[in-house]
């Protein structure tokens, strides 16, 4: 049940994510090639913000 769980339970261990230089369309490959919807996006080791499909898809408008 969710309801019982925490964060930490389901997270995912390997984070996939993107410098905040890098192009658009490289956060989208990482997102169809690891099957996911959002990216954290870093400087360093600093987090700047997260990238997600609606805000590629948004971008294209």
């Amino acid at each position: 049940m969710v309801s019982m769980m925490k964060a930490g339970d389901i997270m995912q261990n390997q984070l996939v994510k993107i410098s905040g230089n890098e192009d658009a369309t490289i956060a989208a490959d990482k997102m169809v090639k690891h099957d996911i919807s959002g990216l954290p996006v870093v400087n360093g080791d600093s987090l700047i913000g997260i990238i997600t499909q609606t805000d590629l898809i948004k971008g294209i408008q």
